[in-house]
This record gives C-alpha cells, sequence and structure tokens, in this order.
C-alpha cells in the first residue's frame, strides 16, 4: 500500500507541469524582438584574399528577396 502511494505522488509530482502547460497556448510563440533582429540582419561581406596576400577583394553577400524563388521568375 505504501508502495503504491508512493508511485501515485511521484507520478502527479512528476505530470503536472506538463497538464499546467497544455492549458496554455498551444502552438507556435514568436521569439523576443532580439533575436528577430539577427535574424533579419543584413549578411556579412565575403573576403578573399589573393595566394600571395597582395591583393584583397570583398563582395557584398547577396541575399535573395523574399517571395521571389531562385530562379528569378
Amino acid at each position: 500500500m505504501f508502495r503504491a502511494m508512493t508511485v501515485l505522488i511521484a507520478a502527479v509530482l512528476t505530470l503536472a507541469p506538463t497538464i499546467g502547460a497544455a492549458g496554455e497556448e498551444a502552438g507556435w510563440r514568436k521569439p523576443p524582438a532580439e533575436v528577430m533582429e539577427v535574424l533579419h540582419a543584413p549578411p556579412l561581406p565575403r573576403v578573399w584574399t589573393s595566394p600571395t596576400g597582395e591583393h584583397l577583394l570583398s563582395r557584398a553577400a547577396w541575399r535573395p528577396r523574399a517571395g521571389r524563388d531562385r530562379q528569378g521568375s
């Protein structure tokens, strides 16, 4: 009897946090604004050096615009 009561109490304490969370907003939650700023930040430029190290080539990274596929149509 004592063991059955201990198992029941352990099960209730284990499942109680998940049962309470189920009543909250289910589905996708938006991340904080700081995270969205990082995700939508402009890409860093790309840099290449010549094998001798005398020349440097820098190019702004390209990012496709939203709503367009990769084939440009």
